[in-house]
């Protein structure tokens, strides 16, 4: 009887499949390892601080309508010369009149017969409320607001472009957020004297009050005379010093926002991941694309992230910024605002709204980018070609062996059982070590994280197969070890297309991140099917190997990227949040997702076992060594741990006005998670428990500290105040009806003052009226507020309204109804500080970076 082609095939290959392979020499691991090793160093990090060439002023002749790095570069050497910029500063006030000087000269050397340009200082006042417990009332807010404009242009659809220029305390700014301005303001000089024209105008506003709770970007969306026209934003900022800027929000929807990113960014830095981390506060800090994003109009955040250990801290200047930075961002927003300002969508918006888009770049070299719908079309076919390739493979070589699916199955339920126990065992490491005590050892020395948490997910994702598959189960059966690896991988592909589903149904855009993995192992998949080459001993690997350098690289690069922006971010993220399932958790998926379908060729070769226990006693070593002196968190200058620390006045009367309590102190409020301070300076022993204050007062005595965890009083002697002392005077309590009380009060101080309405029981609060307006409050009995203005010392009205019973308040007559607590922040008075808080503060080891102040604590019933 003749045979068919097909099982002719099946006979004369039956031996391949069958027969037992002889794996390769056992030095080809430590080779095939170290390969990947350099594919990542020498591809990836290049491609990360890949940028153009910088270009001098000398050179501005022959390249016409460009962006000229070096003169960036001066006005921020200038920006940062004026020191500490926070609201209210002497310093603030120089870089306003020196940007607004700045700008003018530009406007008046501009192409007057082109454009149209405007610059307002804008100066407010108002209020702005979140939600039913707290208000920000600020008086004198600068704003600096340059409109170009097309002349005889007829639409007013507008791009907004925002900076900031003031700063945190004591800090120059370089990064956040002077690097920006200067950016922006050469990126201003770039168009005004530029004949290309632009179809729309242009706002270009340097915020002079973000650090204040983003206010000066709220001031202007809602009191400027110009925006109303605003139809699309991008928002520029920083998370550390300079580097690349990625875009880390776009929308929300307007989908067509990104795709104009995508045709205009030579060198694109952008991430749905980072978008969707940020949007689930995973980031601890905001932007000014929040507040645009409240008020309705959509667009784009950017942000630096190299090198955040300076963020918010008197190291942030301008030496440490890196020379790439200028002429890399310079040039990018150059060319978005460019094409944004000429976009036809800015005339029609409502119509491009609908939809959130998907976008990422591959290590800088170019950027993807599709609808959050034509996502979910890809990530459906992606995962039924996957399975589908799977099924047909699996089936074709269960034609000769009849065991396969079986063996399949078991090594199905092994990988999902590794995945699992690999990611979250990560987790059960971050508990170990923080529950010790030993929390942030990588801060500094981040090579620790390769041993402490990529390690363990290398192991426990491999040695389960490798055991399997060495087992006298697998031995026993007629099959070809290359078969084994290839259904390891089929069934990492099977899970990946598992989360990838899962993922996509839940709403997560994210989920592209497997998507990319499944599709370049399916092409793999399919090239060896044609071929035949699975069925060759080794040789399958080289196209599986070539299609997997694609995904490693963008995984690599997601991996290096996040952590440098998350590992300086856990050292200001607070006492109560555990920084090591932040990265437990980003090197748990990022381990899987790269190593997945690499680290299973481990098996071709001999002594697997051997190579993969090199993995756990790598773990063993580094986690030994985190509990050394390598594995001490911080650094002097570099990477330093931070604390506020206050040299604090206190003062508490009765609701007759007499004085109950006068002390002072230095309060410290802790940043992180690793409080060595503590025993450094015995803070427990020497400072106040304020457990017990808090018995009796809600805030604990102290305004903006959240618990009496890790934060200390410690008592000393007075502050001095010079000026601008905090003043507080009832002028008026009058009943409006018989079951309506009213309180109002004038409160003079310094530019910054935070306050808190602590309502007694049985009393109802209803309305807080301020000079700006009147906001009602429903049965709340603790109320919060914060009072900012700029240079010019002004007064605060504050009308406080009560509904209290007529029958309780006659029988309670001298009761009181309410406490006010007041903290005054004298932030710009280094000057003042006494000899005793100095030699407090250099009690402080090197290694310590204290933000240290001035402030004034008043509490009072009414």
């Amino acid at each position: 009887m003749s045979k068919t082609k097909d099982e002719e095939s099946i006979s004369s290959n039956e031996l391949s499949v069958k027969r037992k392979s002889k794996k390769l020499p056992w030095f080809g691991a430590p080779i095939f390892l170290a390969f990947w090793f350099i594919m990542f160093y020498s591809v990836v990090i290049p491609s990360y601080t890949a940028s153009p060439k910088h270009l001098g002023i000398s050179e501005e002749k022959n390249h016409v309508g460009e962006f000229i790095g070096e003169r960036a570069m001066r006005t921020l050497f200038e920006l940062t010369s004026f020191g500490d910029k926070s609201v209210g500063s002497d310093g603030h006030r120089s870089a306003t009149q020196y940007i607004l000087d700045k700008v003018i000269g530009i406007a008046n050397q501009s192409v007057l017969d082109l454009y149209d340009i405007e610059v307002d200082h804008h100066i407010s006042s108002g209020r702005k409320n979140y939600d039913d417990d707290y208000f920000i009332e600020f008086k004198d807010i600068s704003n600096i607001v340059v409109r170009i404009s097309p002349k005889n242009l007829k639409s007013k659809s507008t791009l907004l472009v925002n900076s900031h220029y003031d700063t945190e305390i004591d800090s120059p700014g370089a990064g956040d957020d002077a690097s920006m301005v200067s950016i922006l303001i050469e990126i201003f000089c770039v168009l005004a004297s530029d004949i290309k024209p632009l179809d729309h105008p242009i706002i270009f506003l340097f915020n002079g009050a973000e650090e204040v709770q983003m206010i000066g970007s709220y001031t202007f969306l809602t009191s400027h005379k110009w925006a109303k026209d605003v139809k699309v934003a991008i928002n520029l900022d920083s998370a550390g010093s300079g580097g690349r800027e990625i875009v880390f929000q776009s929308g929300p929807n307007h989908p067509w926002l990104m795709e104009y990113y995508r045709k205009s960014v030579d060198y694109p830095f952008v991430s749905t991941i980072a978008e969707e981390l940020f949007q689930r506060d995973f980031i601890p800090s905001d932007t000014d694309y929040s507040v645009f994003k409240a008020g309705g109009v959509p667009g784009l955040d950017l942000a630096h992230i190299d090198n955040g250990y300076v963020y918010h801290s008197k190291f942030d200047r301008f030496s440490i910024m890196q020379k790439r930075t200028y002429q890399l961002t310079g040039s990018n927003v150059l060319a978005l605002i460019r094409s944004l300002a000429n976009a036809q969508e800015l005339d029609d918006m409502e119509n491009h709204q609908p939809g959130n888009a998907v976008f990422f770049d591959l290590a800088g070299w170019f950027m993807v980018y599709y609808t959050e719908t034509q996502g979910t079309i890809i990530n459906i076919i992606v995962s039924v070609c996957a399975l589908g390739t799977i099924f047909l493979q699996l089936l074709r070589i269960k034609k000769v062996n009849e065991d396969i699916p079986n063996i399949f199955w078991i090594i199905f339920v092994i990988q999902i059982a590794s995945t699992l126990v690999a990611f979250f065992s990560n987790f059960l490491i971050a508990f170990i070590i923080d529950a010790l005590g030993f929390s942030l050892t990588w801060y500094t020395n981040t090579w620790l994280i390769f041993g402490i948490y990529f390690c363990p997910v290398f192991f426990l994702m491999n040695i389960g197969q490798s055991v399997y598959n060495a087992s006298e189960i697998v031995k026993s059966k007629p099959i070809n070890y290359n078969i084994l690896v290839q259904m390891v991988l089929h069934a990492h592909c099977i899970v990946l297309v598992l989360l990838l589903v899962i993922f996509t149904s839940i709403g997560i855009r994210s989920s592209f991140i497997f998507m990319i993995s499944v599709l370049f192992y399916t092409i793999s998949m399919i090239i060896n099917w044609i071929t035949k080459l699975y069925k060759r001993d080794f040789l399958w690997t080289i196209p599986h190997c070539l299609l997997q350098l694609v995904p490693f690289w963008f995984y690599t690069y997601l991996t290096y990227v996040f952590l440098k922006t998350l590992i300086p971010m856990q050292g200001r993220k607070g006492v109560t949040t555990n920084p090591e399932k932040t990265i437990a958790g980003l090197t748990a998926l990022f381990g899987i997702l790269f190593s997945g379908f690499i680290l299973p060729i481990l098996n071709i070769f001999r002594k697997t076992k051997t190579v993969l226990n090199a993995f756990i006693i790598t773990f063993l070593v580094f986690f030994l060594l985190s509990f050394s002196p390598a594995g001490f968190p911080f650094k002097a200058d570099t990477s330093f741990e931070r604390y506020y620390v206050r040299h604090t006045n206190r003062m508490f009367y009765a609701v007759n006005g007499t004085l109950l309590k006068n002390d002072s102190g230095f309060t410290i409020i802790t940043e992180d998670r690793r409080n060595y301070l503590e025993s450094y300076l015995n803070l427990k022993e020497e400072s106040v428990d304020l457990d017990v204050e808090c018995e009796t007062d809600n805030l604990c005595g102290l305004l903006d500290v959240d618990d009496s965890q890790d934060n200390y009083f410690i008592r000393g002697p007075q502050a001095e105040i010079y000026s601008d002392y905090l003043n507080v005077t009832l002028t008026n309590r009058k009943i409006i009806d018989e079951n309506h009380l009213r309180y109002e009060v004038e409160i003079e101080g310094p530019d910054h003052i935070l306050g808190a309405i602590s309502v007694y029981r049985g009393n109802n609060l209803i309305a807080v009226t301020t000079d700006s307006s009147k906001y009602n409050v429903s049965q709340k009995s603790f109320y919060e507020f914060s009072l900012y203005r700029g240079h010019e010392k002004k007064t605060f009205e504050i009308s406080i309204d009560f509904d209290i019973p007529k029958l309780l308040r006659s029988e309670n007559e001298n009761d009181p109804t309410f406490r006010l607590s007041l903290e005054a922040h004298h932030v710009h008075h280094r000057d003042w500080f006494s000899n005793e808080f100095n030699q407090f503060l250099r009690e402080f080891p090197a290694w310590v970076y204290p933000t240290a102040w001035i402030t004034q604590f008043y509490s009072r019933e009414f």
